[in-house]
C-alpha cells in the first residue's frame, strides 16, 4: 500500500506516500508587504503634511479678515476651512491605514509547505508555486532535486504564497520580484533536504535504499524518466 494520499490541487497530480506539511516563519520573503508598508507610510507623510499647510492658510486667512472681510473674501474663508478639514479627514484615514499596515508586518507569519511522493509517475516531481491559490509555477526544481542524482526525485511540493509576499507579474506565468522568489525557492530547498531524511526513501543512518524503496513500486533502475514495470505483484 502507498498510505495515505496529499493532493496537490489544481495540477492534478496526487503526490503519494508519506505527505508532510511544513509550517515555516516567512523571514525575509515580506519584501512585498514591507513595500506597501513603506508606501502606505509615505502617502501618510504627504497628507499630514498637505493637511497642516491647509489649516496653517485657513488660519491666516482667518486672522487676516478679523470680523471684517467682504463677501467674496468670507467665501473664500470657507472654502479655505473646508478644504482643511477634507485634508485632515484624508491624512486621518490614511494615517489609520499605515497603522495597520505597520502592525500587520510585525505579526508572525508562516507559510505551509507540503511534500509528498509521487509513487505512480516518478519521473513528474518538483514545486507547484501558486499565488492565492493561482498556479503560478510547476515542477520547479528545488535543492536537491537540482544536483543531479537520486536525492528528492519524485517528491511534489506544493506552497501557496499570498499576494503582499510574492507579487505575481502582469501575464501570471512568474513573480515580479525575482530575488524574493529566490528566496523562496532557497527555503523550499531546504525543507525538502528535511522531508528527504525522514520520508521513508533512505535510511536516516546510512543515507542508502533509494534503489530499494523504489522497486517496491515497480521502478527498477535508476533510469528516472522510466515508467514502473507492469509486472509489479500486488
Amino acid at each position: 500500500s502507498s498510505g495515505t494520499t496529499q493532493s496537490t490541487g489544481s495540477s492534478g497530480i496526487n503526490a503519494e506516500y508519506g505527505p508532510n506539511n511544513t509550517n515555516i516563519p516567512l523571514l525575509d520573503l515580506k519584501l512585498g508587504q514591507k513595500k506597501e508598508t513603506f508606501e502606505a507610510e509615505n502617502r501618510c507623510k504627504l497628507a499630514e503634511e498637505r493637511a497642516r499647510e491647509a489649516e496653517s492658510d485657513a488660519r491666516n486667512l482667518e486672522r487676516r479678515l478679523g470680523e471684517a472681510g467682504s463677501k467674496e473674501e468670507r467665501m473664500e474663508l470657507r472654502i479655505a476651512q473646508r478644504h482643511a478639514i477634507e485634508c485632515r479627514r484624508d491624512s486621518d484615514v490614511l494615517k489609520k491605514l499605515a497603522e495597520r499596515k505597520r502592525k500587520s508586518l510585525k505579526e508572525p507569519k508562516t507559510l505551509r509547505f507540503t511534500f509528498g511522493l509521487n509513487i505512480q509517475n516518478r519521473k513528474c516531481f518538483g514545486m507547484f508555486v501558486y499565488n492565492c491559490s493561482r498556479l503560478i509555477k510547476m515542477y520547479e526544481r528545488v535543492g536537491p532535486q537540482l544536483e543531479g542524482g537520486s536525492s528528492g526525485v519524485g517528491v511534489i511540493g506544493v506552497v501557496n504564497v499570498p499576494y503582499l509576499v510574492l507579487e505575481p507579474t502582469h501575464n501570471k506565468q512568474d513573480f515580479a520580484d525575482a530575488k524574493e522568489y529566490r528566496h523562496l525557492l532557497r527555503a523550499l530547498g531546504e525543507h525538502l533536504h528535511h522531508y528527504w531524511q525522514i520520508c521513508g526513501v533512505v535510511d536516516p543512518r546510512t543515507g542508502s535504499g533509494v534503489r530499494n524503496f523504489w522497486a517496491e513500486f515497480g521502478y527498477f533502475t535508476n533510469k528516472w524518466t522510466e515508467e514502473p514495470s507492469r509486472n509489479l505483484n500486488t
